[in-house]
Order: structure tokens, then sequence, then C-alpha cells
């Protein structure tokens, strides 16, 4: 059994976090983006999907510690299809980020906790991952 450690004085090395996309009926990765205009029943499930993939990914790293300091959080989007806007994973990003609140990495994803949130797009990857990074700021 690990202990718990609360991370203190901000370390400047960042937390990654490999997040798998979802996928959807069909097989493919189900990204949500702010484009879309889904149903409210057909989004649900894609939402909890990824918010359960990122508590899932995160566990085994909250199990060791949980940011109590002020975070910068750092999406990178990699994707097998054509990539998207920057901020068009939004939607995506931010069940993502429940789901480290969920896993208890982050203890709220209020501004308290998190002042700022970055998007970026990676060239064509070979897989559909969310890589999100978490540094603690001063």
């Amino acid at each position: 059994v690990y202990k718990r450690q609360v991370l203190g004085e901000p370390c400047g090395l960042p937390v990654a976090v490999e997040v798998p996309a979802p996928l959807d009926r069909d097989g493919k990765a189900a990204w949500l983006t702010q484009n879309q205009r889904l149903h409210h029943r057909v989004k649900a499930p894609i939402t909890k999907a990824w918010r359960q993939a990122a508590a899932d990914a995160a566990e085994p790293i909250a199990a060791l510690h949980v940011f109590a300091r002020p975070v910068h959080i750092t999406l990178t989007a990699y994707r097998t299809g054509r990539a998207l806007d920057a901020d068009g994973i939004a939607p995506s990003a931010k069940a993502a980020i429940d789901g480290l609140v969920d896993a208890g990495l982050l203890p709220d994803d209020s501004p308290k906790f998190v002042h700022a949130v970055t998007y970026r797009t990676a060239p064509k990857a070979s897989a559909n991952v969310l890589v999100i990074e978490i540094k603690e700021t001063r």
C-alpha cells in the first residue's frame, strides 16, 4: 500500500496523464468537439466515457499524490484523423478534467485550483489519445 503524498512546494515538473479516446459503437474515437451539435442524449454517454477514461488513467498517479496548489493544465490531442482546431477539443477536455477530480488527482477544477488551461493539437498520430500535463504554479 502506497502512502498518499500531498505535493508541497512546486516541483516544476509536470505530471502527464495519457487518456485513450473512448470508442463509439463503430469502434471509432469518440471525440467531442465544439462544432458538434449533438442531442444531449447522444452527448451524455460520450461525456461520461471521457470522464471515466480520464479517471481510470489518473488513478495510479492519484494513489501516490494529489495536487494541493494551483495548477496549469495543458491538453494535447493526438488524433489518427484530421487535426482539430486547438480549442475544438474543449468538450472532451472538460470531461477529462472532471475525471481527474473524480480520481482524486485534483481537489477541484474551480479557478481556485486550476489557474490556466491550454489546448494543443499535434500532428497526425498513430493513436487517439488526449495527453494531460499538470504543472503546479506559484
